[in-house]
């Protein structure tokens, strides 16, 4: 059998680091699983479309300086609505907000995302 120089043999690619949130560690806290779990523990539906919530969303997103831990910013969400209202944020930003105490923005009271 012919031997292959080591320049020759395929290796995989190196995979490319993807630019990182800012927030990306937060998510992947035990603070932040705790707080999820619980958060859907209290609020189990999907407020899109009754379905079992499958993840805590912020309303306004923390990207744009929405508050990341004030519960007023948070819905429980299924991963289909999930889905969609992370497309149609990127698309424009269509909840009213106001300013907490440590000047982040939250909802409006009352305002949620609805999955249509």
């Amino acid at each position: 059998m012919p031997s292959m120089n080591k320049r020759s043999r395929r290796t995989k690619p190196k995979p490319t680091k993807r630019k990182a949130n800012h927030n990306t560690s937060v998510y992947h806290s035990m603070d932040w699983r705790k707080h999820s779990k619980q958060y859907r523990l209290d609020n189990p539906q999907c407020v899109g479309c009754g379905a079992k919530a499958r993840c805590v969303d912020h309303i306004i997103p923390v990207r744009i300086g929405g508050s990341f831990w004030d519960i007023r910013n948070h819905q429980s969400l299924c991963n289909g609505c999930h889905a969609k209202k992370s497309s149609d944020e990127s698309r424009d930003i269509y909840i009213n907000s106001v300013k907490n105490i440590d000047q982040e923005l939250i909802p409006h009271r009352g305002a949620s995302w609805k999955c249509n």
